[in-house]
């Protein structure tokens, strides 16, 4: 079986046998970057947005990163769309 053949040398410490196809990541030169260059804000600690096109990938490359961060960080989702106001905004923020 597959899942036999690789086991232990193409998983990272967070995936586990069942991912979604939603939330794999395959790394191509461009996520390369945008990785290099979160850990470059991250390491400043500066704050990160992605912004793009639906299904390039954003929400996956984010979910990766900030589940390999440490304890030292606070994590926040905040849903963004066409329909958030500042109103929506500031209360998601705040009780987060």
């Amino acid at each position: 079986m597959w899942e036999n053949k690789t086991y232990g040398t193409s998983r990272t410490k967070h995936q586990s046998a069942r991912v979604s196809l939603q939330a794999a990541l395959v790394h191509t030169a461009e996520t390369t970057r945008v990785k290099f260059f979160m850990d470059l804000l991250l390491e400043k600690r500066r704050p990160i947005m992605l912004v793009g096109n639906a299904g390039t990938g954003k929400t996956v490359l984010m979910g990766d990163k900030l589940h390999g961060l440490s304890e030292d960080f606070i994590v926040a989702n905040v849903p963004f769309n066409f329909y958030t106001t500042s109103g929506t905004l500031t209360k998601t923020v705040l009780n987060t």
